[in-house]
């Protein structure tokens, strides 16, 4: 079944197919959904530059550059991953998640070069 909503605050009516049931998304909850879509990006842009620290030692960016690479890389591919597959959620879209987020830190750590 895919579920539908309508946002009050926006009154906008998104609805089920038949427009039979009328489901009601809080702002709250849109906001839950948002963050909860973004979760898995933001997770590995904390990870990533730690790990990568650990694998080929200290890098010339700062942590938080890496990490704000990090999180814009991979919630990129969240949204390509979505607006491909249709949904969200997808193994093969994490599976692109955690390759993408891998080689952007090996670039940022110039993994090429010799250290």
């Amino acid at each position: 079944m895919v579920l539908q909503a309508q946002f009050k605050a926006l009154g906008i009516f998104l609805g089920s197919p038949d427009h039979s049931e009328r489901d009601f998304m809080t702002f709250w909850q849109l906001v839950l959904h948002l963050f909860n879509f973004a979760l898995p990006a933001l997770f590995m842009a904390l990870f990533m530059p730690w790990a990568g620290r650990w694998v080929m030692g200290p890098s010339r960016s700062s942590l938080r550059r890496r990490m704000g690479v990090q999180a814009l890389c991979g919630l990129a591919v969240l949204v390509v991953g979505l607006w491909l597959q249709g949904q969200d959620g997808k193994m093969s879209t994490y599976i692109a998640l955690v390759i993408v987020a891998a080689s952007a830190e090996w670039l940022m750590q110039r993994g090429w070069a010799a250290k």
